[in-house]
């Protein structure tokens, strides 16, 4: 891929990264940036509770992103970054089927005029269902982004093609052979983890899927543990609970996404 400096022609790279919500004033004489965004992970799901042959919960599906997304913008221009938040865990109370997790939210760059300025939304990961009573369990699923085709032109325009690509979010393991998250195409790119370990006929819990940013989440073991919870501003999906006869392991909650705005000056 190019590096930034190809892109816009020469002169000093800059760079801000939000790790929560807030705003970005195009500083004087940029007119156009590239955009670097992550989604909050969806959270893992609970495992089965109460019965002899549970599953674990899901993991949750890391957060969708793109990659140096190009936007045209206007000196003094004023975007809204908002940081998606990762989903909650679902509560291991005892029940079968367990509880979903929550999907995590979305993370968008715009100027609220929908003028030439291309507003982005990236869309959170989707969350890992709860453990059920013999059979198996999913993972979060899906994959999603909004633009439109300015980011493209652009692009064409100044002969960087590859900018701004699609990046699916992993996605969580079937908590049923407790088997690692996916692992998201990223730069630098996550790593999976392993899901829960299965504990008698009771399940572990699915892997996170990995984020953009970061490692998966491992699944908790058959017999109640708990899924983890990743490492902050990562994308990455929490992973599913294990399942128990009495209670159950709750998921892991998702990590919020992350943003990162880079121009020249």
């Amino acid at each position: 891929m190019s590096s930034a400096t190809d892109f816009f022609g020469g002169g000093t790279p800059k760079i801000q990264a939000f790790n929560s919500t807030g705003s970005f004033t195009v500083p004087g004489g940029v007119t156009r940036i590239l955009v670097t965004a992550v989604a909050g992970g969806g959270g893992g799901g609970a495992g089965a509770g109460g019965v002899t042959s549970g599953s674990g919960g899901g993991g949750g599906q890391a957060g969708n992103a793109v990659y140096q997304y190009p936007m045209l913008v206007t000196p003094g221009d004023v975007l809204t970054v908002t940081v998606g938040t990762g989903g909650a865990g679902g509560v291991g109370d005892g029940s079968a089927p367990g509880a979903n997790g929550a999907a995590g939210q979305n993370t968008s760059v715009a100027d609220g005029t929908f003028s030439e300025v291309t507003d982005l939304i990236v869309y959170g990961g989707s969350p890992g269902f709860g453990g059920v009573n013999g059979g198996d369990t999913s993972g979060g699923t899906g994959f999603f982004f909004q633009g439109t085709t300015a980011a493209a032109t652009l692009a064409d325009s100044v002969g960087a093609q590859n900018y701004g690509p699609f990046i699916a979010g992993a996605n969580g393991a079937n908590a049923a052979d407790a088997s690692a998250g996916g692992i998201s195409w990223a730069h630098p790119g996550g790593a999976g983890a392993v899901g829960g370990a299965v504990s008698s006929t009771r399940g572990g819990g699915g892997a996170g899927g990995a984020g953009f940013f970061g490692a998966a989440a491992a699944g908790g073991a058959g017999g109640g543990t708990d899924g983890a919870t990743p490492t902050a501003n990562t994308g990455s999906g929490g992973g599913g609970g294990g399942a128990n006869n009495t209670t159950a392991g709750s998921g892991g909650a998702g990590a919020d996404g992350r943003v990162l705005i880079e121009w020249v000056a």
